[in-house]
């Protein structure tokens, strides 16, 4: 239960990631990924590669990599990460929103849970 609350986290983070002029914003670089979810919270670090308003953050999951998609749309952010959670699929959507260099919204572990989640650029 422990890594779904990880990759609520992770599925937050890249779901609220947007400003005001989708291809204006950068969100391309180094994050911390704050999930909150009924198994408790979890930090991941990750890193986002962006290509227009197309997302893909890459970070390591408790037990196994992790590697999300998204969409950045103005200011509203979306990701989608499938997930084997015991052998069994798992379609963790994150939504949210940028603003203010950061990105928060609310988690969807596959119908089954519900979280929140936040995602803070790591300082160079």
């Amino acid at each position: 239960m422990r890594f779904l609350g990880l990759c609520t986290v992770v599925a937050a983070l890249l779901m609220s990631a947007a400003t005001e002029g989708a291809a204006q914003t950068d969100l391309a670089g180094d994050w911390v990924l704050s999930i909150s979810s009924p198994e408790g919270d979890f930090d991941l670090p990750v890193a986002i590669e962006q290509d227009g308003d197309v997302l893909t953050l890459a970070g390591r999951g408790e037990f196994s990599p992790l590697v999300m998609t998204g969409v950045l749309d103005g200011s509203d952010i979306r990701w989608s990460w499938d997930l084997d959670y015991g052998g069994t699929p798992l379609d963790v959507l994150l939504r949210g929103t940028v603003e203010d260099g950061s990105m928060s919204g609310l988690a969807d572990f596959g119908g089954l849970a519900e979280g929140s989640w936040s995602a803070s650029r790591v300082e160079e």
